[in-house]
C-alpha cells in the first residue's frame, strides 16, 4: 500500500472527521504538531498521542469496529 503522503494526509483527516467534536479538535491539533516537526522522536510521540485519543474517542463502538479503525490509523500513521 503505497500511498503518496498528500494522499495519506487527506485520509487520516478524513477518519479523524468521524470522531466526537471534542477528540476531534483535540486529535487535528496533535496532528498539525506532528506535521510541523522535523524531529523523528517528536513524530512518533505525536502519532501515538493521536492513535491513543483517537482509540480513546471510540468507546461506544464494538470492539471489532474499533480494532479495523485503528488498524488502518496505525498503517497510515507509518507512512508519513
Amino acid at each position: 500500500m503505497n500511498v503518496k503522503p498528500d494522499k495519506t494526509w487527506q485520509k487520516i483527516k478524513k477518519m479523524i472527521s468521524e470522531l466526537p467534536e471534542p477528540y476531534q479538535k483535540k486529535a487535528l491539533k496533535i496532528l498539525d504538531e506532528c506535521s510541523r516537526t522535523q524531529s523523528i522522536f517528536e513524530k512518533r510521540i505525536y502519532k501515538s498521542r493521536l492513535l491513543t485519543v483517537c482509540c480513546e474517542s471510540l468507546k461506544d463502538l464494538s470492539t471489532k469496529e474499533r480494532r479495523k479503525f485503528c488498524r488502518e490509523l496505525r498503517m497510515l500513521l507509518r507512512q508519513i
